[in-house]
């Protein structure tokens, strides 16, 4: 899974794993805006913040709905009840598909770091954003690990050993990783 597609209420976000780092493409405020994370600054610290409306909301809703239900019923009576159980079956029908979709537990999972990203979900998506944050973690680890493991040409033994430190305490290599490339002989070149 290298990409996400994550539609909600007239939003559409999409996240495309790319060599570099993370595409993100959305529709914001009357704009296109596509922007690219690089692996380096995202972080993999997780957040989830789960979102429930208000009382207040669900109370507004429901008031609204049977304002709209009251203003409807004096239309329809010309004395056909069959007509007007339907326009109220239709009615509630339509008041409960609204319901159960506007007033639908969310989340958002975010992950911090240089570039804070946010995932929003359904409960029923939770395995694609989950699925798609290992994809993400396996893509960061293998870039960093290709770009920062090996010693440069002219590269001092310290700042190589610290390198790996850090490739280290990241988890993006292993500690017998941290061994193997410590312990490998390496002729450092002292000036020029």
């Amino acid at each position: 899974m290298n990409e996400l597609v994550q539609k909600h209420i007239g939003k559409k976000r999409i996240f495309t794993v790319e060599k570099k780092g993370v595409r993100y493409q959305r529709f914001e405020e009357g704009k296109y805006i596509d922007e690219l994370y690089k692996w380096e600054n995202i972080g993999f610290d997780e957040t989830i913040i789960s979102q429930l409306p208000s009382k207040f909301e669900m109370l507004l809703f429901g008031s609204l709905m049977m304002n709209v239900l009251t203003l409807t019923i004096p239309f329809t009576l010309d004395g056909n009840d069959k007509v007007i159980g339907v326009i109220i079956g239709i009615f509630t029908l339509a008041t409960i598909l609204i319901t159960k979709k506007l007033f639908t537990k969310k989340f958002e999972k975010i992950l911090t770091g240089g570039y804070p990203m946010s995932f929003f979900y359904f409960e029923s998506h939770k395995n694609d954003v989950d699925a798609f944050i290992k994809v993400l973690k396996k893509n960061k680890i293998d870039f960093l690990k290709h770009k920062y493991i090996d010693k440069e040409e002219y590269e001092n033994i310290e700042s190589y050993y610290t390198r790996l430190n850090w490739l280290k305490d990241e988890e993006i290599i292993t500690e017998e990783e941290y061994k193997i490339f410590k312990g490998k002989k390496i002729n450092p070149i002292i000036g020029f």
